[in-house]
C-alpha cells in the first residue's frame, strides 16, 4: 500500500485539489449544508429570495466570515444545478454592492478557530463571468490555489456548470478566499487536522485522487 507521507511540514509540495467529495468518506470531516443556522434552526427563505447571515453564526462548528454573506435561496438553473451534488434549498453566495465595484465583492473569506488539512464545496457557476478560485492560507501564506475549470465541473444544466471543487493539504490550513463570480456555493465539507491515527487516511486520499487525476488524463486523450 502506498501512503503519501503526511506528517507536518511547512512545504506546500504536499497540497492538492480535490474533486470528489468522496474524498471525504473515510476521514473525519463534517458537511454544512446551510440548510440550518449555527444552532440547528431550519433557514427558511422563500424562492429567489436572500437573507443576510451573522459572520459568526457557525462559530460554534468552528468557522467565522470576517464579512456578512448571504444564505440563497436560488431558482432556475442554478437550483437545478444545485440539486445534483449540493442540497435543498439554501446555498450561499456574495453581498453584492453597488457600482463601483471593488475586488473584495467578488470573494468570501472564511476564517478557521480549529485548522483543516481539506475542505471542499459544491459550485455551481455561470461561466459566462470568470471562473471561481479557492486559496487555502496558512501561517506560512498562500498554500494552494484551486480553479473550478476543466476536471472539476462534473457536467452542466442550462446556462450554468456543476461540481466540486476543494484542496487538501499538510500545511494547517487557517483560512480560505473564495471567489465566486455568478456562482453560488454549497455543501461546505471540512476536516481538522487530524489525529495520527487519522493521517495514513489522509494519504491515502491524495494518492487516489493523484491517481484519479492521471486516469482521467489518459481517458481525455
Amino acid at each position: 500500500m502506498i501512503v503519501l507521507d503526511l506528517s507536518f511540514s511547512f512545504s506546500s509540495s504536499l497540497a492538492d485539489v480535490i474533486l470528489d467529495s468522496d474524498f471525504f468518506s473515510t476521514i473525519p470531516h463534517t458537511l454544512v449544508t446551510f440548510e440550518t443556522d449555527g444552532e440547528g434552526n431550519q433557514v427558511i427563505i422563500a424562492a429567489g429570495d436572500e437573507r443576510a447571515m451573522p459572520v459568526d453564526e457557525y462559530a460554534a462548528l468552528g468557522f467565522t466570515f470576517p464579512e456578512e454573506i448571504l444564505w440563497v435561496n436560488t431558482e432556475g438553473f442554478f437550483d437545478q444545478g444545485q440539486t445534483i451534488g449540493g442540497s435543498l434549498d439554501i446555498s450561499i453566495s456574495k453581498v453584492y454592492k453597488a457600482e463601483p465595484f471593488l475586488p473584495s465583492d467578488y470573494y468570501i473569506d472564511i476564517d478557521f478557530l480549529i485548522p483543516l488539512r481539506a475542505f471542499g464545496f459544491w459550485v455551481v457557476h455561470n461561466p459566462v463571468t470568470e471562473s471561481p478560485t479557492f486559496t487555502a492560507y496558512g501561517t506560512n501564506g498562500v498554500i494552494e490555489t484551486a480553479v473550478f475549470e476543466g476536471d472539476a465541473i462534473d457536467g452542466s444544466i442550462g446556462q450554468v456548470n456543476y461540481g466540486f471543487l476543494g484542496i487538501t493539504a499538510q500545511e494547517n490550513i487557517t483560512r480560505i478566499r473564495l471567489t465566486e463570480y455568478a456562482a453560488t456555493l454549497d455543501n461546505f465539507t471540512h476536516s481538522p487536522v487530524p489525529e495520527p491515527a487519522t493521517i495514513s487516511l489522509l494519504g491515502m486520499g491524495m494518492f487516489l485522487l493523484k491517481h484519479r487525476k492521471g486516469v482521467n488524463n489518459v481517458l481525455k486523450k
